[in-house]
């Protein structure tokens, strides 16, 4: 049994690129970010805009035309943190960012 948690990254379905950049390649850069830090990442396809999905850890990052990382509290789900530029660089910052939000460590 892996003790390691997971976040899910949810990735628009009906985008290829975002901002010139392939919507895998920004998906990848994300799960590096992520699995730098110590944590497992599982990407999963949007079925809509509203399709927010959590793992058991209750993080997760969507993907779509900005980059925004949500968590689940009890009954109510928070936006922790949006960026407007989406680029290989950042995403890979928001993996980093999602992990050290969900260890209870400084995000910035």
């Amino acid at each position: 049994m892996n003790n390691r948690p997971e976040i899910l990254i949810g990735v628009d379905s009906t985008a290829d690129e975002i901002a010139g950049h392939d919507i895998r390649a920004l998906a990848a850069e994300a799960a590096f970010g992520i699995e730098e830090e110590g944590c497992l990442s599982r990407t999963y396809e949007m079925t809509d805009r509203d399709d927010l999905r959590f793992s058991l850890a209750g993080v997760t990052l969507i993907l779509g035309d900005s980059v925004s990382l949500y968590c689940r509290e009890a009954a109510h789900v928070v936006l922790v943190l949006r960026q407007k530029q989406l680029t290989e660089s950042s995403a890979r910052a928001a993996g980093h960012a999602a992990a050290r939000f969900m260890k209870g460590l400084p995000v910035g």
